[in-house]
């Protein structure tokens, strides 16, 4: 009797041929996110600065990566995203006073 013939492991060769096909369908996802993530990081490798790496992380986030995947890849604290400079507003009138004495 020849193994396709038999019901019995006909059974069993589908339910092997249905782990392949789900199987193949997960590595599938995991290398199209693993060809996201590097397509994102050749857009981006450009901007090095702490502020462009938290652009970095908007614009990944932005194209499908998670928020924590893209602050591994652009090598950010998460904790670091919502840090906002208060340098400029500290600093404005003493800025503003130099740009006016060096016009002069």
């Amino acid at each position: 009797m020849a193994p396709s013939s038999n019901p019995t492991t006909h059974g069993v060769g589908v339910r092997w041929l249905k782990h392949l096909e789900q199987e193949n369908a997960r590595l599938k996802k995991l290398v199209a996110e693993r060809d996201l993530e590097i397509e994102v990081m050749k857009e981006i490798s450009a901007m090095v600065s702490v502020p462009a790496r938290r652009e970095q992380v908007a614009y990944a986030a932005g194209h499908g990566l998670s928020q924590r995947r893209a602050c591994t890849l652009a090598s950010v604290g998460r904790s670091a995203l919502g840090y906002r400079s208060r340098k400029a507003v500290k600093d404005a009138a003493v800025v503003a006073r130099m740009r006016e004495l060096s016009a002069q």
